[in-house]
């Protein structure tokens, strides 16, 4: 297994100090956000900033995947929808290839229905069509932006490319009332990356392992299946800024899973 962390848990901190603290707490990888207001890479990034931003990353410490911030599914389904939303992805996956970066994340948006499902499959094999590398593309599933594991579930009977996954967000399968376990194991064949967030009986965002999700009991189910990925801190001070710093989180990390 490989560990990492979200720039969301050090809002504001430049990548070059990002870079510091991901070797200081020994972390194989950081994974940066696509977004145009308060990400490390906008969208329209010109090649001598990537060119900065690949450097920084050596030695063994690599950009573990892309948080892409990208033109979501809103609620009318339109064909002009469809080809903006692949074009997004596709700059997403340009970046990531100009990186060296293997995993993008992306949001579907928030589904409602099985036809949203299909909607956004097509858009999937739009994409795919397209895309000649080896990046893979994932949906987080997230109760307000993504697909639950539900979708996912549906959705990769439709979309057969290799290169198509999910990042499993155990929490938010949790936010929404469902039985974490029993979603989860919808998509374990299909997960190719996995996000580390714990909230309590309240729904509140909590330090991992005071909550109600059995992360050791998530990753032996992924274990199972032979699971080698990512498995990646989801801290989100970025959106919560009463959180606890980013050192408190770490070290509750890093006891949790023994590294």
């Amino acid at each position: 297994m490989k560990y990492s962390f979200s720039t969301m848990a050090m809002p504001g901190m430049a990548l070059d100090e990002v870079v510091k603290v991901a070797r200081e707490y020994g972390f194989d990888g950081v994974d940066l956000r696509v977004r145009n207001e308060g990400g490390d890479i906008s969208e329209n990034i010109t090649s001598e900033e990537l060119a900065k931003i690949k450097k920084l990353f050596k030695d063994g410490l690599e950009i573990s995947s892309l948080l892409c911030y990208n033109r979501m599914l809103k609620a009318e389904r339109k064909d002009a929808d469809a080809e903006e939303i692949a074009a997004s992805i596709l700059n997403c996956i340009r970046i990531a290839e100009t990186l060296n970066v293997k995993i993008i994340r992306i949001f579907s948006g928030k589904l409602q229905n099985e036809d949203d499902v299909l909607f956004m499959a097509k858009i999937l094999n739009m994409v795919f069509e397209k895309h000649t590398s080896d990046v893979l593309v994932l949906i987080q599933n997230h109760r307000n932006c993504g697909v639950t594991c539900a979708h996912g579930e549906l959705m990769k009977q439709h979309v057969k490319d290799e290169r198509f996954g999910i990042i499993l967000s155990p929490d938010h399968e949790a936010l929404g009332g469902n039985d974490i376990y029993k979603e989860c194991a919808k998509v374990l064949d299909i997960t190719k990356q996995v996000y580390i967030a714990d909230v309590n009986e309240e729904n509140k965002l909590c330090l991992i392992g005071e909550g109600v999700v059995d992360f050791n009991k998530v990753m032996g189910m992924l274990t199972d299946t032979g699971y080698d990925g990512y498995i990646t801190l989801k801290w989100e001070k970025c959106w919560h800024p009463e959180l606890a710093d980013y050192d408190v989180a770490f070290k509750s990390f890093k006891d949790y899973f023994k590294i």
